[in-house]
């Protein structure tokens, strides 16, 4: 890898987008104020409880529900299949009966309830073994971007975060999916979406050079920038389309660099 080239890159995105990083922080700090996402029903479950052990079960099982037009019903049903004590449900394996009989297909929160007892089923052994939630979490087969995701919800207290737990910043690491892949190709096209021989910049570095003080504050961006996207398609569209036509006119070692073109940048409001 040429270390003189990928440190001339980093200068040159740096300055380049000078004027574009305060409008990517934007979207992330509006998204957590009032953002879509499918982990919301988490967070919307489990702050019914007080206690931190039914928070956690709540927001575990939170995690099949989908946030769509009748979440609100889907979340009140699974608070109902909880109870007063999500962690007593949990702790006595009520659970288990969700996948004997006719329950297994019946739905809750439109849920069928053979996927609920699984969920359950596969983190019971750790629990009753008072592993925490977050070991629970390291020690399943579930892919890397979902650990780094579960963490952002169960150890944030903003945005997406219902704050369960007592995560070190370091440990809140942007999840690694294909679409936040795409999202940091769109604004560093040398960064490539599917890595091979010729990458310049692993995922992580490409995140940290927007100067966020929490890797998870750029996944924020990002959602932000989907829901932007679907409220306002032609003016997203417009600016990634001057952004680009714009970086591929300046090159490494050019003395200027972008100061915006007023007027199209999208308003972030959700």
């Amino acid at each position: 890898m040429n270390e003189v080239k990928k440190a001339a890159i980093c200068k040159f995105f740096y300055n380049f987008t000078e004027w574009h990083r305060p409008f990517i922080r934007e979207l992330a700090e509006k998204y957590k104020e009032c953002g879509r996402f499918p982990f919301i029903p988490m967070r919307d479950l489990a702050r019914f409880y007080e206690d931190k052990r039914d928070r956690e079960i709540a927001a575990f099982a939170g995690m099949l529900l989908k946030n769509d037009e009748k979440v609100e019903q889907r979340v009140r049903e699974f608070r109902l299949m909880l109870g007063e004590s999500p962690w007593e449900w949990f702790k006595s394996r009520r659970f288990a009966l969700l996948s004997t009989g006719q329950n297994q297909n019946k739905r809750t929160g439109g849920v069928q309830g053979w996927r609920i007892a699984h969920l359950m089923d596969a983190a019971y052994d750790n629990a009753m073994n008072r592993v925490s939630f977050e070991k629970i979490v390291n020690l399943s087969d579930t892919e890397l971007w979902k650990k780094r995701l579960i963490r952002v919800v169960f150890g944030t207290s903003d945005g997406i975060g219902i704050g369960g737990w007592s995560v070190a910043p370091k440990a809140l690491r942007c999840p690694d999916t294909d679409g936040v892949r795409r999202f940091v190709h769109l604004w560093l096209p040398e960064f490539r979406i599917h890595g091979g021989k010729d990458q310049m910049f692993v995922f992580d570095e490409a995140v940290r050079m927007y100067g966020f003080d929490r890797d998870c504050d750029f996944f924020y961006a990002y959602l932000g920038w989907k829901e932007l996207c679907r409220r306002n398609p032609k003016g997203c569209s417009r600016y990634a389309t001057v952004y680009h036509k714009r970086y591929s006119e300046f090159n490494l070692t050019s003395s200027r660099y972008w100061v915006g073109d007023q007027g199209i940048v999208p308003i972030v409001k959700f």
